[in-house]
């Protein structure tokens, strides 16, 4: 299973090992996922997601969700970034370093500790790390050792993360210091806390080197290499911190390690993890310009609401029964009755999703329960044709607003229910059918069957209801939302928008939704249109209604600098002026600061410009930098 191992301010935190799930949310606040306590509040309440990829079950990219202070993967600032083993994600004070696979010390540790053998004077010795890269000209290097060290400096060009090509290269790397068999490992907290293994060569599970030295992690932890006859433990350094080391046993006829090993594979550690934080221009302009990833088909959200949604569904779809979903328009019923069909015993049939409001009447009767060849119908196949409960035997129908069937038609349906068994027009005989049926509407059916627009019985044959919520119930979800149907559409259209800036945000979490996640969508969209080849979404984008939503609180920017209005747009008419400074504001707070990326995304030919309007405003220059203020 995969595993974030979290470290706070460069000191051991926790760590986190999860199951396959399609969406984790990290952020300050206590509903994620994995919180992240911040007092200060560098952390956001929700800062970032951890996302299963669509097209792989086991693969996950974390997803920056607007944080004032972005989210960092081994030094560079992302929207999204694909994960693999050893990168570091950077939030604030947090780094989470992430692994594909569980790490157990306690059940694969690749080291034994082992009593103290005699050995040549000075080799069990512990020497001092080389710390410097110049160092690697007074290093004498073997043909093997001089052709690895080349294949690192090709191979990190590529840009693989440093860890990753330090597994990668293992079996190279191991080959040129004589050495047999090997494996990286990755300190717990960057003290002495244990280790996880990142990749072995040469090495089965259950096999072990041995080391005399009990205290091998203090030595590695403080940054020397643990040298002895038959074994190196060579440390590896991140920047100036121990973050793991390399274990190497040389095989028995080859005698023992030189002193000269243990500096070697040092110095191939700090060129891997050195270049591998520093990525090339090239490659960061390719990241700029990688395609958007895809997130799960789900129901996204992390709040209370939800996850009781998600229970509710599991119970039903464990069940054989028919089911109705009650819930506001646009709030995702089809999407449950989907997730109601995958996880129950129904989930190899068709899934047969149709709108009762949408047939005409003179035609529902043969659309529905489908007509007997040589039926004499004007216009019907002569073959006959299947209705709905026929279409979807053995699997799942949908039937949504189901309060559109008319009473004659209820009837019909709830012989079906009762008997299992459709009648086609005109038909002799009846045609057995195995359906589940999931039924959804957005009315309150007991007070229409008190009025006689419903039958009571009909309502009676679904032997579970589901609730689904709507957003202004769970504005927690808001920003998982808006980031998925923004990833969502700007993949689709080939945008190149990746963020919302922290105002858009705002207004996102004060409207109600009236339409609920079909508005949100919609809203979404119609903005990614607006914003074109802008890479950040910004208020004005919005359609009116959102755009003068009153956000609950003013943006932190604003806040240090002493500066209003606040993100909530004053009521009635504004000057351009007014109109003008609130741009320059949100794009501000969206660079963090930098004025030239400010004046790009709002459109004036130079950066002078836009300081000569941050003077006549009276806004400071070193507005948005939240490190300045």
């Amino acid at each position: 299973m995969p595993q974030l191992t979290i470290h706070r301010e460069g000191t051991f935190f926790r760590e986190y090992v999860f199951s396959v799930t399609d969406c984790l949310a990290l952020g300050r606040a206590r509903s994620n996922d994995i919180v992240l306590p911040d007092p200060a509040c560098r952390v956001s309440r929700q800062h970032a997601a951890l996302v299963r990829a669509v097209r792989d079950t086991e693969c996950y990219f974390i997803r920056d969700l607007g944080s004032l202070r972005s989210t960092r993967v081994s030094g560079q600032p992302i929207h999204q970034h694909l994960l693999r083993d050893g990168d570091v994600v950077e939030i604030a004070g947090y780094e989470l370093v992430y692994s594909s696979c569980e790490h157990a010390i306690a059940d694969l540790s690749p080291l034994r500790v082992v009593s103290k053998a005699s050995a040549p004077d000075g080799l069990e010795q512990s020497t001092l790390m080389f710390t410097n890269q110049e160092q690697l000209k007074e290093i004498t290097l073997t043909g093997d050792q001089t052709e690895v060290i080349e294949s690192v400096l090709q191979a990190t060009q590529h840009g693989a993360s440093g860890l990753e090509l330090l597994c990668q290269m293992l079996p190279g790397i191991l080959k040129a210091a004589n050495a047999q068999r090997g494996f990286v490992g990755l300190l717990r907290g960057g003290h002495a806390e244990g280790f996880d293994v990142l990749g072995r060569t040469g090495m089965s599970a259950g096999d072990q080197i041995e080391i005399t030295e009990a205290k091998f992690m203090q030595r590695l932890a403080a940054g020397r290499v643990v040298l002895e006859q038959r074994t190196v433990l060579a440390p590896i350094f991140r920047r100036d911190a121990v973050v793991g080391f390399l274990g190497a046993e040389c095989s028995p006829s080859a005698g023992a390690f030189g002193p000269e090993e243990g500096p070697f594979l040092v110095t191939v550690c700090r060129l891997i993890m050195t270049r591998g934080l520093n990525p090339s221009p090239q490659r960061i302009r390719q990241d700029d310009r990688r395609i958007t990833l895809e997130w799960p088909p789900h129901m996204v959200g992390r709040s209370a609401r939800m996850q009781k949604l998600r229970q509710a569904i599991r119970g039903a779809a464990a069940g054989d029964h028919n089911v109705l979903l009650l819930g506001e328009s646009g709030t995702g019923k089809e999407l449950a009755a989907r997730a109601i069909h995958e996880g129950g015993p129904h989930r190899k049939g068709p899934f047969l999703g149709k709108n009762c409001a949408a047939i005409p009447e003179t035609l529902a009767e043969a659309e529905i329960f489908g007509d007997a060849p040589h039926s004499g119908i004007a216009g019907a196949d002569p073959k006959g044709s299947p209705g709905w409960f026929e279409q979807a035997d053995g699997g799942t129908l949908f039937l949504d607003e189901i309060q559109g069937l008319s009473l004659a038609l209820q009837d019909k349906f709830l012989r079906i229910l009762e008997e299992r068994e459709v009648w086609r027009l005109r038909a002799r005989s009846a045609t057995s059918v195995q359906v589940r049926v999931v039924a959804a509407t957005d009315c309150e059916l007991e007070q229409a069957s008190v009025r006689g627009a419903f039958r009571k019985p009909f309502l009676f044959r679904f032997g579970q209801h589901v609730h689904l919520p709507p957003i202004r119930d769970r504005k927690g979800d808001v920003p998982l939302l808006a980031f998925y149907f923004l990833d969502r559409c700007t993949r689709n259209a080939g945008s190149a928008t990746k963020t919302l800036s922290h105002r858009a945000l705002q207004r996102l979490l004060a409207y109600d939704w009236p339409g609920n996640v079909r508005e949100l969508e919609s809203c979404v969209s119609s903005a990614v249109s607006e914003a074109v080849d802008r890479d950040v979404i910004f208020t004005w984008d919005f359609p009116e209604a959102v755009r003068g939503a009153a956000a609950s609180s003013s943006a932190p920017a604003a806040a240090a600098a002493g500066i209003t209005p606040s993100a909530a747009p004053p009521a009635g008419p504004r000057t351009m002026a007014d109109v003008e400074k609130a741009k320059i504001l949100e794009a501000l707070e969206v660079t963090r600061g930098n004025i030239s990326r400010a004046a790009q995304l709002l459109g004036y030919r130079s950066r002078q410009t836009l300081l000569n309007k941050l003077d006549r405003y009276g806004i400071p220059r070193s507005y948005g930098d939240l490190d300045a203020s």
